[in-house]
């Protein structure tokens, strides 16, 4: 049963009848949270305070996610087992069997019957992910090196605020943030990662393109917005591809951002790409990556799904193109929606390098944070599935 340490008998008593009428969840860790699909692993249940331990011995239920009853103990009876806790603490080995999450009850035997201890979840992931780690951060905003109004330093504050990992700062035909809030972060040790990044425009289309961990900016041929005559000549999606490939040459990925900015604009005036030039280079596979949550208002979801939508719909299905979440704030230590959106990328560690390769290889997910109960997922499916698990039990963006 548990034991409240320091107080009186009768106290730990009272106590401890009120505390059997709730799910203690939130008075434990459970360690670790991510475990190997396939062998048999040890999961810990200990006391997050110091005056509460675990003593003597609890039934404990594991079950797959998509198995899972309200009522556990009484149709998974061939599920429990009995623990004994050591050291004021719970351990117990498992075997989970596939890649997903799994729910774990634990009770206690009561005078009367059960009573919940808590509940909650561990995930399993098959051997390709369980060697990566889920990292959060933002692919997409601006300093005063272009048209935002904060430094590069404001920015990287206001991320570690958002609880972020990383962050691209993308300045429009720039690449000065970038570096110089690299540099701030070098300086002062900061806990976060910055990504080169620059978000390239022109005259020739509203086609909006980012370079993410480029080595260094495009050439100053590609800054020069008065177009020659040969390039006159030259349709959208080839300018296009000319930037993409320039970003490749740079050691770079290209991603197409805001394919949808304001899809109903409150004066009628149509600032979008036309769709068919989406259309095109989205299934002709221009970019590595695409953003499907951007930078749309705080209440608004129509945005983030009528860019899925539009990727989806035209081959950019994320085994073939990352999909990636940002802000494309201006205003980042104000913008409501820093925090809100955001890519989770799995990764070896939260360097540029290992960030940059996780998006050439499609490990990303989009998200955009709802509300405190809400998340929209985009992905590949087992990625959502574990970005989900994520997003509540890690990350604590969700309840």
């Amino acid at each position: 049963m548990l034991n409240f340490k320091g107080i009186a008998e009768d106290d730990a008593e009272r106590v401890r009848r009120h505390f059997l009428r709730q799910d203690k969840a939130p008075y434990f860790d459970v360690t670790p949270q991510i475990h190997p699909a396939g062998v048999h692993s040890t999961v810990t249940i200990h006391s997050k305070k110091d005056y509460i331990e675990l003593q003597g011995t609890y039934l404990v239920m594991v079950v797959p996610y998509y198995e899972y009853e309200y009522i556990p103990f009484e149709v998974y009876r061939d599920k429990i087992h009995e623990v004994e806790a050591k050291d004021g603490a719970l351990a117990f080995d498992y075997l989970f069997e596939s890649e997903q999450m799994y729910r774990i009850v634990v009770a206690e035997k009561v005078e009367d019957g059960l009573a919940l201890l808590l509940k909650t979840a561990v995930y399993a992931v098959d051997k390709d992910l369980y060697s990566l780690t889920p990292y959060i951060g933002d692919l997409h905003c601006h300093t005063i090196h272009s048209d935002g109004i904060e430094s590069p330093e404001s920015v990287v504050e206001s991320a570690i605020k958002c609880k972020l990992d990383f962050i691209a700062v993308t300045d429009h035909n720039n690449y000065n943030g970038s570096a110089l809030a690299a540099d701030v972060v070098a300086e002062r040790q900061l806990p976060i990662t910055v990504i080169n990044g620059e978000e390239y425009s022109s005259t020739f289309t509203n086609m909006h393109i980012i370079s993410l961990g480029a080595s260094k900016p495009l050439d100053d041929s590609f800054y020069n917005l008065v177009p020659t005559d040969e390039e006159r000549k030259m349709s959208a999606a080839e300018l296009t591809r000319r930037f993409c490939e320039e970003i490749h040459r740079n050691g770079g990925v290209s991603v197409m951002c805001h394919p949808l900015w304001k899809p109903f604009h409150a004066d009628g005036h149509r600032i979008d790409v036309p769709v068919s030039l989406i259309k095109e280079l989205l299934e002709d596979r221009v970019f590595d990556a695409v953003e499907v949550v951007s930078g749309s208002p705080d209440e608004d979801i129509m945005t983030t799904h009528m860019q899925y939508m539009l990727a989806n719909s035209f081959g950019a299905n994320p085994e073939c193109t990352a999909y990636l979440g940002s802000t494309d704030s201006h205003t980042y230590s104000i913008d409501p929606i820093c925090g809100k959106h955001f890519t989770m990328v799995f990764a070896e560690t939260n360097s540029q390098e290992k960030i940059i390769e996780a998006i050439r290889n499609k490990r990303t997910v989009a998200v955009h944070i709802v509300d405190s109960l809400n998340a929209l997922c985009y992905g590949v499916p087992r990625l959502c599935m574990l970005a989900q698990y994520c997003l509540k039990h890690i990350f604590k963006r969700i309840d």
